[in-house]
């Protein structure tokens, strides 16, 4: 029984990775020639980290009868959920499972969601802050809280806080992690941390391979002056 399930989720993540390749081919393609616009039923949410720190996502629900599971999105390097392709291919991917696109809480766009406007916040971004906000992402979406309150909503953004008791839900689908670039690395990472989260899959959409890119002088002057300038 447990190598038949097993079966069965591996053959769901093949056939929605490669799902997903011609999705986001398609999507540059569209986005390039500007024709569309992303339509779906969407709503956005809010998670309180601490007094100053927000991670804002939207959640577009599957457009099937029921959902296979659960794709997170996440940026690379000054990216954002609303920015290019990404809306595009959220929108797309939401047919047979539900889709979280998220913004991480140092990623240096506020409220606007469309302009840098906390530049402070982005200057001391770093993997482990963005492995916190994907790991508490997660286990809120994973939430049964999280499931009435989303689809009940009648005023959005949601707001959730990381201290609100989020009491597993009971079930059995799968999560799958699309990162782009910088965010390839973030939710490998993650899952390779999360053994036990039933992570059935990791897409690295163009994604980084080498997550230490400074040279020892960079570290040194880093650790001497809190800065590197070469």
């Amino acid at each position: 029984m447990i190598g038949n399930v097993a079966q069965a989720e591996a053959s769901f993540t093949i056939k929605f990775c490669v799902k997903i390749a011609v999705v986001c081919t398609s999507v540059i393609q569209v986005v390039k020639r500007k024709k569309v616009a992303p339509n779906g039923e969407k709503k956005s949410f809010q998670l309180e980290m601490s007094k100053d720190r927000m991670i804002r996502a939207d959640f577009y629900p599957a457009s099937s009868a029921e959902s296979l599971g659960t794709l997170i999105v996440c940026h690379g390097y000054k990216g954002f959920k609303d920015w290019g392709m990404f809306p595009h291919a959220a929108e797309a991917l939401a047919s047979d499972v539900d889709v979280v696109a998220i913004n991480f809480s140092h990623n240096g766009v506020g409220d606007d969601l469309l302009e840098f406007t906390e530049l402070e916040k982005f200057a001391k971004a770093t993997y482990s802050k963005d492995l916190e906000d994907l790991n508490a992402i997660q286990r809120l979406v994973a939430s049964d809280e999280f499931q009435t309150n989303i689809m009940q909503a009648e005023q959005l953004p949601v707001h959730f806080h990381i201290n609100d008791s989020f009491k597993p839900a009971n079930r059995s689908k799968p999560f799958i992690f699309l990162g782009h670039s910088r965010g390839g690395a973030v939710c490998l990472i993650h899952a390779l941390d999360h053994p036990e989260a039933s992570i059935a899959g990791v897409i690295s959409w163009n994604g980084i391979v080498d997550v230490d890119l400074l040279s020892e002088e960079n570290k040194a002057e880093m650790r001497e002056k809190g800065a590197a300038t070469r």
